[in-house]
């Protein structure tokens, strides 16, 4: 009796390692796709994105994370390792594709460039090129494979939006080399963590941008074409370039030529004769009106085209 109670405990003893050992078989028909957008540097949400693909991946073949961008800045950890903080938190997440976004650029893009080189998922953007150049400054797409399936990622930034004051000024700090200065900037808005200070710093430190008020820069305000228009003709100056090409232009027979501040009289004067700023439509300046991303572009390049120092 005692040996048959024995056997019978042994065999469900058997039958449940049994059941225990069964493997169920990953789905391998389901794609799963995870995404986030706009973390600026919410650095615990990386270890909940991380644990979500692992759980996942325990019941599908194939888990992918994307990033759509602006994941370098908004925090101190971003701003103390300018990028490089978040960029080795990304990596230990791993992402299939990383698109940029605006703020990627906070840091100029020489910096831009070197968290590129650090990121283990190489950075999509479609429509971002040199200034004179077609071809995009990163790779436009990326293509992974899934199994049977093959999925194209593509990235494009928003030409239409607006620009602040600190992304103009980092635009053309990179476009003359970003050199250094020793300028320290006194404004109570600007700091060393602030982006684009090296740039504001060489700017202001040049001449060629004021702040708004004796303390404040407003780096996170609006690029008015007015704004630009000066910055333009400032910079133009710095060059040694010959800014009396538009001492005659008429720019009276724009309908809004007297909404113009005084600052900026002579720089539009000069921008619309040397061909650098145009008409916002034919018989008006817009003096007043934000300057998009797309708009910025177009400025530099003419700059580069139609003025010679």
């Amino acid at each position: 009796m005692r040996n048959r109670l024995l056997s019978c405990i042994v065999c469900i003893c058997m039958v449940l390692c049994c059941l225990n050992a069964v493997v169920f078989a990953k789905d391998s028909e389901t794609v799963v796709i995870l995404y986030e957008n706009d973390v600026h540097c919410a650095v615990e949400g990386y270890s909940k994105l991380a644990a979500m693909k692992n759980e996942l991946g325990s019941e599908y073949e194939y888990v992918g994370a994307v990033s759509s961008g602006d994941f370098v800045q908004g925090g101190t950890l971003g701003a103390v390792s300018k990028g490089e903080y978040i960029v080795r938190l990304m990596n230990l997440v791993g992402y299939d594709a990383i698109g940029l976004g605006n703020h990627e650029f906070d840091y100029t893009i020489s910096r831009l460039s070197e968290l590129y080189e650090l990121s283990e998922t190489k950075y999509i953007s479609c429509n971002f090129a040199k200034i004179g150049e077609e071809k995009s400054y990163f790779e436009p797409f990326t293509l992974v494979t899934y199994g049977d399936v093959d999925i194209a990622y593509v990235k494009s930034n928003d030409e239409n939006k607006a620009v602040t004051r600190a992304e103009a000024i980092a635009a053309l700090w990179d476009m003359e080399g970003s050199p250094a200065s020793d300028f320290v900037t006194t404004f109570d808005d600007v700091s060393a963590e602030t982006p684009y200070v090296e740039a504001i710093s060489w700017a202001t430190d040049t001449k060629i941008v004021n702040g708004c008020t004796a303390n404040s820069f407003a780096p996170n305000d609006v690029l008015t074409r007015e704004q630009l228009a000066t910055i333009m003709w400032r910079y133009a100056k710095y060059k040694n370039a010959d800014t009396s090409i538009g001492e005659n232009t008429n720019i009276l027979s724009y309908n809004d030529a007297f909404d113009i501040s005084e600052y900026a009289i002579s720089a539009f004067q000069w921008s619309c004769g040397s061909g650098v700023l145009s008409g916002n439509t034919e018989g008006t300046l817009a003096p007043k009106r934000e300057v998009t991303v797309k708009q910025l572009q177009e400025v530099l390049l003419r700059y580069c085209e139609n003025i010679k120092a």
